[in-house]
């Protein structure tokens, strides 16, 4: 039976409110939480465009996900947006241009890929508006993406910035995001200029922060410009707990982590580590409390870990749930040790294990922040993540936690939890996260009022 298609009475009040609201601005952004539909508000913006003959054709920039299924596919659900012929450039540099070259009205292209459609068209991109889904993806002034895009927006009209998470890190990841909106007229005409102005340089490390005072006055210059909405505002969603589960060190994990502060160099049983910058040995020491270290990639050496232990009773409870991990070689112990019981996701698995889980038939999701983060929509196969280890990047973290509390849910609410050694380096990460975490939070509630 054929699925009945949505009409633009079914968009809700804040989808209105974001296609009106970038209906008034050639360029702007959307700072929406994850599950507020920004997608179909993306295709509807385009076809009012195109229907007073402001735009003709649309370049969608996404996730590599996002793209190949949330966008590839939210059109065909909507009566006013079915018409519209959407083309996919993924693949090799000759199918994409064959896919951009053929007749349509949008083509979705890979953040990855925005770069060399820049370099192969130049000032000729066959396009007049450009939707880019996930901008804080550009938040590395310095990045190919943020230059590639950077020249696009010099010539095509109109853009359409879309992010759940605007300051995934700190406030300079908003310059380039503006900058693409309006060529750093709020924020400064570069970098440079955006640093004398609003930032303070670190003594040791290089980086830049902006300054606490100069906070507001950002949000005051790109207010105009960002419409910001929570959907606590709009809807009611699953509550979201989030607990920390600490976990003892074993005695081998503690004398490693002693052994590489002090002396910079780990012996094991078959290989032997040195360590040259205090970056290397943040690494090896996160790796040890995952329970396992890198000898010589892909071979890792074990370190026993009381996390395992921690994870058994979550297998014990019997509910479905999500586990989170970074290394290949915690991967590889994980299904070594639970391999009846894990189901692994990768890229190439994405939508069948997906499916798969949003039926109830996986009670453990073995998944990469990297990979499942972005565009999945997982609420419907249980209520519980679990991070074997805690990751520095804010927006991974918020982005997957982010996919069971949706509308969907059927449990009152969602359980985040977080396995860490206690008073170890992974202590640290988990609080330098939270604070970008709070930042951000504290950035939207402000371009709010």
């Amino acid at each position: 039976m054929r699925e009945k298609l949505l009409t633009p009475n079914d968009l809700d009040g804040h989808q209105v409110k974001q296609i009106k609201f970038a209906l008034r601005h050639n360029k702007c952004a959307i700072v929406a939480d994850m599950s507020m539909g920004k997608t179909v508000v993306g295709y509807t913006l385009f076809e009012r465009r195109y229907y007073s003959n402001q735009a003709k054709r649309c370049l969608i920039v996404a996730p590599p996900f996002p793209a190949r299924q949330t966008w590839a596919n939210e059109h065909r659900k909507w009566s006013h947006l079915r018409h519209l012929r959407v083309n996919l450039a993924i693949g090799t540099p000759k199918q994409r241009m064959l896919a951009i070259e053929a007749p349509s009205n949008a083509v979705i292209l890979t953040i990855d890929c925005v770069d060399w459609l820049a370099k192969t068209y130049k000032r000729k991109a066959p396009f007049d508006m450009i939707i880019l889904d996930e901008s804080s993806y550009v938040k590395a002034h310095d990045s190919n993406r943020f230059h590639a895009l950077a020249y696009l927006t010099s010539y095509i009209p109109y853009l359409l910035e879309l992010t759940g998470t605007p300051i995934a890190q700190n406030y300079t990841s908003l310059w380039p995001q503006m900058y693409l909106i309006d060529r750093g007229e709020a924020l400064g005409e570069n970098i440079t200029a955006f640093r004398q102005k609003f930032c303070v340089k670190h003594p040791a490390f290089y980086n830049y922060k902006v300054h606490e005072f100069a906070k507001p006055e950002i949000e005051k210059r790109i207010k105009p410009y960002f419409l910001t909405m929570k959907a606590s505002d709009y809807m009611k969603l699953p509550d979201r707990k989030e607990t920390i589960k600490h976990v003892e060190v074993t005695k081998e994990q503690a004398s490693l982590d002693k052994q590489i502060l002090r002396e910079k160099l780990l012996q094991l049983r078959d290989a032997e580590i040195t360590l040259e910058t205090a970056l290397a040995v943040a690494n090896i020491r996160r790796q040890i409390m995952t329970g396992g270290i890198y000898t010589e990639h892909p071979k890792y050496y074990e370190v026993p870990t009381f996390k395992h232990d921690a994870l058994e009773e979550y297998f014990e409870i019997g509910d479905n749930f999500i586990l989170t991990y970074s290394f290949i070689f915690e991967r590889e112990i994980l299904l070594s040790k639970y391999k009846d019981k894990l189901t692994l996701m990768n890229s190439k698995n994405l939508e069948a294990v997906s499916e798969q889980w949003n039926k109830g038939e996986i009670q453990c999701l073995l998944v990469n922040p990297r990979s499942a983060a972005h565009g999945l929509n997982l609420q419907f196969g249980g209520h519980r993540i679990v991070w074997f280890s805690p990751i520095h990047s804010n927006e991974l973290t918020n982005q997957l936690n982010s996919r069971l509390p949706r509308r969907g849910q059927q449990s009152p609410s969602v359980y985040i939890d977080y396995l860490i050694t206690e008073n170890t380096i992974e202590q640290r990460i988990y609080n330098t996260r939270l604070g970008h975490y709070k930042s951000e939070r504290e950035f939207i509630n402000a371009m709010l009022s």
